[in-house]
């Protein structure tokens, strides 16, 4: 995992992760509470996440110039451990689980953390159905699933939809502006543990 991966700009200027090489974003999904503890670090925040091929980006609401030293975090899929979905009695549904660090990003978090994301607005039906075959693959370090990809791409994402999911799930990829002045590199943060 690492804070504050670099942020793209697209046309209608929301802000989105900058695409890695090979990666393919399959949903977003707003009015998410993130948790993230560790060794050292305690980071909390409410705003969207991206589904990749390869990550979960959470992205705090509001601007970015607003969000102090934590912005957004960086899951990467094959790193996530015990991801488990919980429906609570009372409250809202969440996913839960322990991420290793990002040894190469530019601001890794030191140890393994626990995370968490919180559904507080609509169903997840849609999330949990995408995530899971998605996480298993990474987990196993192999692509998604060709018929997963065309089915998404070609918009026959109705087998995976549940009505109640407000989930915005991507049949094109997002695309920056042209401009490289639109990518966003949140301030950087270190952790020393001591």
């Amino acid at each position: 995992m690492a804070l504050n991966p670099v942020l793209a700009e697209d046309a209608s200027g929301s802000l989105f992760p900058l695409p890695q090489s090979g990666e393919v974003f399959f949903l977003k999904r707003a009015s998410i509470g993130f948790k993230l503890k560790g060794p050292g670090v305690s980071l909390k925040g409410n705003g969207s996440f991206f589904l990749s091929s390869q990550r979960i980006v959470f992205l705090k609401q509001g601007k970015v110039q607003t969000h102090g030293s934590f912005s957004s975090c960086e899951l990467p899929l094959h790193l996530v451990q015990r991801a488990q979905f919980k429906q609570p009695i009372f409250g809202a549904n969440y996913i839960e689980g322990t991420v290793h660090p990002k040894q190469e990003a530019e601001s890794p978090l030191q140890g393994t953390s626990t995370w968490s994301l919180t559904f507080n607005a609509g169903g997840c039906g849609t999330f949990i159905n995408i995530f899971f075959r998605i996480w298993r693959q990474a987990r196993n370090h192999q692509q998604p699933d060709d018929a997963l990809v065309q089915q998404l791409q070609f918009g026959a994402a109705a087998a995976f939809v549940d009505p109640s999911d407000p989930s915005i799930v991507y049949v094109s990829q997002p695309q920056p502006v042209a401009d490289l002045a639109a990518l966003h590199h949140p301030m950087r943060l270190e952790f020393h543990v001591s």
